[in-house]
Parts: structure tokens; C-alpha cells; sequence
């Protein structure tokens, strides 16, 4: 296969390094990608990918090279991404967000252009991008520059919940905006759902894809294409069909306050409007209530009884905040996703 990095065409079949490591120059992350490139055109039928440790201890698994191929024919042909077509990688290659866009390049044969993850993106772009992945705060940083924005024709946004405060900014710009569901286990998505300029409120599943959900509401996820079959997942779903699904939360940060179960993620959606910045709620350990639930807001502090007040008339009384704590910034993984864990042992 061969693909376009930067301009200068690479052949997976005759792979250099060298070669790669010109066609990035000084860019930010460059190791990273050669190593990727290494381990991938190596004769090796799979390949370890590492998760990125938002949801739990980070690890190790073990990838065929046809099933990460197949998913990204999927991601081509929906987008319609062939040789002409421009990509864009603002996403780190450790993780599988990154290497499946540079696997997509090979399916494609499009060509690649790489830029620092870090800091504005959109200011590093100079020329019109057909498709780009980024996490929801790389979104939110980049929104303020609307013009270059527009730049991206077509956008995938994964890694994370894209909030209120994202969609509600995207009437700003013309790129045509879409969040996915996937995971390192399921290499990269397996359905999307659009959010700008039309709005679907539930996730779409590729074609061969399946979804059902257990007696306790987890998603079950069933893929023909990646040899996937009945396997569980700790996200909480509302089924509308074999195909369609309602993304509600992760059990793994449902918390148990009072004996009454909270699922953060809904009450986040509830006061993201309400408040218009950047939050999350966690908990403290409680005598008491066992845990007790907590608001923490990134910004400057403001008063927000009256939306904690409109909250405390739509959910039970044990999800309403007991606390709220104002930071700076919300801490984040390397990948840009909020790391809800490290902020659990920030406030405690």
C-alpha cells in the first residue's frame, strides 16, 4: 500500500524510515508515528495497541492488521475518503484514535498531513482538510478560530462526550461534524452519530454491526467485520434498535450515594446548559450517604444556585450536588480526554 505523509509518498511495502522521519520534519509526536509505521509494516500479522486508561489501569492488547484494515474501509467508504482526498492528524499515534487515521491513509490512499496535537490546531493548516478526528477539547479550543475551522469539511469527534457547550458552538462554523462511539477493543468506532448541521440524537452502527444491551442496560456489541461477537461493554444504552442506540453513561463512574445509583454523565447533560462551562461531576467519600456527590467546574467562580436549584427539581435528591469546587482546568490524559479518575484523587 502506499499513502501520501506530508506530500512525500510512503510504501508500506518498502517501508523507510528515514523516509518518514523527513516527510515529518520536527513535528511534535514524530517518534511516535515512526514507531507505529515500524511495528505495522513488520511481518507480524498483529499488532499491540495500549488504551488510553480513562475509564480504568491502561492496557495491553493484541490486534490482526486485517481487523484494523477492515474497520478503516468502513470509516473510508462512509466518508467517501480516496486518493485525492486530504486527511488531517492532530491526534497523538500512541493511541488507537491516531493509528487508525494513519491507517485509514493506507486504505485510501490519501495523503496525510500531520500537525502538533497540542495548542491551536487549526492555525497549523493552510490549505482546505477533508477529514479530521479530534477530541471534544481540542474542539472547544480550535472553535474560536471559526474562518480557519472551516477549513475541516467533514470532522469526527470521539474520545469523549461532546457536550453542550461544543454543540451549541458549532452553529459558528460550516464543517460538517459528527461524534462516534468506539473503543480500543472495537479498533476505533463502530457507529456515529451527526451533530452538525443536522442533529441524529442517537448513535447509528456501521453496516455489520449489531447492538443489544444486557438486563442491566450495558451495550452488547456484535461485529462480523472485526470477529466480534456478543461482547459487553461497561457503557449504559438505550436500545431503539439493532442499529440505533442512545449513548447514557459508563458504569464505571456510576456512584452509589445514599443507595441511590447516579449515572454523572446525566447530570452533566442537565447542567452544561444551564451553567455554560466546562464540568464534571465526581464524589467524596461521605459517613453518611457512603459517597457524596460533587460539581466541579473549570473556570472562574460564579453564582449557580439557581441552576443547582432547577437540577434539584428534575432528578432525585441524592443526585444534586452536595458540594461544588471551581478549578482552572480539568485534568486531561494525554490523548485530551477528561481523566475522571485523576480528578477523583485531586478533590479528595
Amino acid at each position: 500500500m502506499t499513502f501520501k505523509l506530508n506530500d512525500t509518498l510512503i510504501d508500506t511495502e518498502n517501508f523507510s524510515a528515514e523516509n518518514v522521519r523527513q516527510a515529518l520534519g520536527n513535528t511534535e509526536g514524530n517518534n511516535e508515528i515512526v514507531d507505529f509505521l515500524e511495528r505495522w509494516c513488520n511481518k507480524s500479522a498483529t499488532i499491540t495497541l495500549k488504551t488510553s486508561g480513562s475509564t480504568g489501569t491502561p492496557k495491553v492488547i493484541e490486534a490482526q492488521k486485517t481487523h484494523m484494515l477492515a474497520s478503516a474501509k468502513r470509516t473510508c467508504s462512509f466518508f467517501g475518503l480516496e486518493p485525492k482526498s486530504i486527511m488531517l492528524l492532530c491526534l497523538p499515534a500512541t493511541y488507537i484514535a491516531g493509528q487508525m487515521m494513519i491507517v485509514r491513509a493506507m486504505v485510501s490512499g490519501a495523503n496525510l498531513l500531520v500537525v502538533s496535537p497540542r495548542g491551536n490546531i487549526v492555525d497549523q493548516i493552510n490549505q482546505p482538510i477533508d477529514f479530521a478526528a479530534m477530541v471534544p477539547n481540542q474542539v472547544l479550543k480550535n472553535l474560536t478560530s471559526a474562518q480557519k475551522f472551516n477549513q475541516i469539511k467533514t470532522l469526527i469527534i470521539g474520545g469523549g462526550k461532546v457536550g453542550y457547550n461544543i454543540v451549541n458552538q458549532l452553529s459558528e462554523i460550516t464543517t460538517t461534524c459528527y461524534e462516534t462511539f468506539g473503543m480500543t477493543e472495537t479498533l476505533s468506532h463502530i457507529a456515529v452519530r451527526k451533530i452538525w448541521p443536522n442533529v441524529q440524537p442517537n448513535f447509528v452502527a456501521f453496516d455489520g454491526v449489531l447492538v443489544s444491551a444486557t438486563n442491566n442496560n450495558n451495550l452488547v456489541i456484535s461485529d462480523n467485520s472485526l470477529n466480534i461477537s456478543q461482547m459487553q461493554t461497561n457503557d449504559i444504552v438505550r436500545i431503539i434498535s439493532a442499529t440505533e442506540f442512545e449513548w447514557l453513561g459508563r458504569t464505571d463512574f456510576v456512584i452509589n450515594s445514599g443507595g441511590i445509583k447516579t449515572s454523572p454523565e446525566s447530570i452533566e447533560q442537565i447542567l452544561e446548559p444551564l451553567i455554560g462551562k466546562q464540568l464534571c461531576i465526581t464524589s467524596k467519600p461521605d459517613e453518611k450517604l457512603g459517597n457524596r456527590i460533587v460539581l466541579v467546574v473549570e473556570g472562574e467562580k460564579t453564582n449557580i444556585t439557581t441552576q443547582l436549584n432547577i437540577l434539584e427539581q428534575k432528578v432525585s435528591r441524592y443526585s444534586v450536588p452536595k458540594e461544588v469546587i471551581w478549578i482552572n482546568q480539568l485534568p486531561r490524559n494525554k490523548n485530551g480526554k477528561l481523566d475522571r479518575l485523576a480528578l477523583s484523587d485531586m478533590i479528595k
